[in-house]
């Protein structure tokens, strides 16, 4: 399906930012934008509305929607690491750095010192590559 028009995004965001405050309205909107005869936003909203999922712990909610994105970028990887390293799940968190690297991506300091303070707090010194948590 074609990505909404470029018009669209100004008004698609500000649906992002007001449902931000409400988990029901959240998730409602979510479910809207992965329904699969939906068609996707850009990259650019669906990292937005992953971040507002992650804000509230909606890590379900934010699997399903990562894993509808037909790509990934550097923003979406981060966000998905930290999540799950503030939720302490690191295994999640672990498989999303790995999943980075494996797109050919660099983890920037944000998404490498997110996974390095979530082992820290799990009272693991070593890095994120060889950490076994």
């Amino acid at each position: 399906m074609p990505s909404p028009a470029p018009t669209a995004l100004p008004r698609l965001l500000a649906a992002i930012s007001a449902a931000a405050s409400s988990p029901t309205d959240l998730r409602r909107l979510s479910h809207l934008l992965i329904s699969p005869s939906a068609p996707l936003p850009p990259i650019r909203c669906l990292n937005t509305l992953l971040m507002a999922l992650a804000r509230h712990g909606m890590l379900s909610d934010m699997e399903s929607l990562a894993a509808r994105m037909p790509a990934r970028n550097l923003h979406t990887y981060t966000t998905l690491i930290n999540a799950y390293c503030l939720a302490g799940d690191l295994p999640a968190a672990k498989r999303h750095l790995s999943s980075l690297l494996r797109a050919g991506l660099a983890p920037d300091s944000h998404a490498y010192t997110s996974f390095v303070l979530g082992t820290a707090a799990r009272g693991c010194s070593r890095t994120p590559a060889d950490c076994s948590c």
